[in-house]
């Protein structure tokens, strides 16, 4: 117990030193646009949101921030810190301009989906939203991310496919 109140009266110092040396509370490293991604730090026990969304936090500090593909000019980080203060940081989000493919003379099944399809695309999509919706509490990306495969890159995120005049979804990761 001791041990624990000495840490967190060192956090709370550490806290306090960096704000009075100016030194900024939370980092970020990564692209500041729209589809980027950017890892960040702050002291360990802080915790965090994203444009008022609870942000998971490895017990190090390190973070997460996914900029969707119509971010918004800025985001806003706020944490709140172990000894109850809280720090803010609001990140101009650059526009980017994302590819568009036109593919023509496809046949009709490959733009206009039958009722089978349909029901297989909507399964799909179900699939993919209970995905995204897990929280595991992984860290894996503090060891870096890499290529999942070698080959031919098909859909790059952000960009939208217009197939024989009709336009798409664009693609959204």
């Amino acid at each position: 117990m001791t041990r624990l109140i000495l840490v967190l009266v060192m956090l709370v110092a550490a806290g306090a030193a960096n704000r009075a040396t100016g030194e900024p509370v939370l980092t970020f490293d990564g692209p500041r646009v729209q589809g980027g991604l950017l890892i960040g730090q702050a002291p360990p026990g802080a915790r965090l949101h994203v444009d008022g969304r609870p942000t998971r936090v490895t017990d190090d500090g390190r973070f997460l921030v996914g900029l969707g593909r119509d971010a918004e000019s800025a985001v806003t980080v706020t944490a709140t810190l172990p000894d109850g203060s809280t720090a803010t940081e609001t990140l101009a989000i650059e526009r980017r301009a994302f590819p568009v493919q036109r593919i023509d003379g496809l046949p009709p099944r490959q733009v206009t989906p039958s009722k089978a399809d349909l029901v297989r695309i909507v399964g799909d999509r179900e699939r993919i939203t209970a995905a995204r919706r897990r929280d595991t509490g992984t860290t894996d990306f503090v060891d870096g991310l890499i290529w999942p495969v070698v080959g031919p890159v098909t859909g790059v995120f952000g960009s939208q496919r217009i197939l024989n005049g009709q336009p798409r979804s664009p693609h959204r990761g």
